[in-house]
């Protein structure tokens, strides 16, 4: 049996009405080996997640400075003792996911796509247990990145997993990118593929077309003038 094999997720969440309901949810991830994930997140966004690995919290870059804690960490350390203390209790739920479930995967940018500028590609995976997934960005079939997010998931409340896997990236025509996803309940892994094609048209053609047709007028007109003018001259 896999040693991710039982997942707790202790899940505090509140509700606050500024223009409309909003869920602020506080996700707290127990696992047999002793792991632990804490995530924060808003109307399932997630605004920080805790490395236990390098003793930090990992915050949004959406999220200002001034409201990044430096006691926050501290706090988060007396989640990890009560996982690691109740774990055994906890598990004993029956809710409590153990069957294996493959992951879901989307890519898209986040923004419109403009040939040129600065973008985000992300590869969204969902519905996924248990929480060990290996992540590898291409493009045009060279590897150019790897993520092994295990601190970054988001649990939800009925035992599987989600995550986000970001990549800056520079759109250019023709380019290919794929995300590909690897776990354990899949033989071969998943694939998902972003192509960008320039909407632009390129307006060399036209303008020489266009050049070339206003000289060709030009000419047309010289021409009948000089034949009228020399007409004239030997009527007269």
């Amino acid at each position: 049996m896999s040693a991710f094999s039982c997942a707790v997720l202790v899940l505090f969440c509140t509700f606050a009405s500024v223009h409309g309901i909003h869920q602020l949810c506080h996700n707290v991830a127990c696992f047999d080996t002793g792991a632990t994930q804490l995530t924060l997140t808003a109307d399932g966004d997630r605004i920080l997640y805790v490395d236990f690995n390098n003793k930090s919290i990992v915050w949004n870059a959406r999220v200002p400075s001034y409201y990044h804690s430096v006691y926050s960490f501290n706090y988060t350390i007396n989640f990890q003792f009560q996982c690691k203390f109740h774990l055994n209790t906890w598990k004993q739920d029956s809710t409590i996911s153990k069957i294996p479930a493959a992951p879901e995967v989307l890519i898209y940018p986040k923004e419109d796509v403009k040939n040129q500028i600065n973008n985000t590609l992300i590869c969204f995976v969902r519905n996924f247990f248990p929480p060990i997934i290996k992540i590898q960005w291409t493009k045009n079939e060279e590897v150019i990145a790897s993520d092994d997010p295990f601190e970054k998931m988001i649990p939800g409340s009925d035992g599987t997993f989600q995550v986000f896997s970001m990549l800056s990236f520079v759109p250019a025509h023709g380019d290919i990118y794929s995300c590909s996803v690897r776990h354990q309940t899949l033989k071969e892994p998943v694939v998902r593929f972003f192509e960008f094609h320039s909407s632009g048209t390129d307006i060399g053609p036209m303008v020489y077309c266009a050049i070339c047709t206003s000289l060709g007028i030009a000419a047309f007109i010289s021409g009948t003038f000089l034949f009228l003018k020399d007409s004239r001259r030997q009527n007269a």
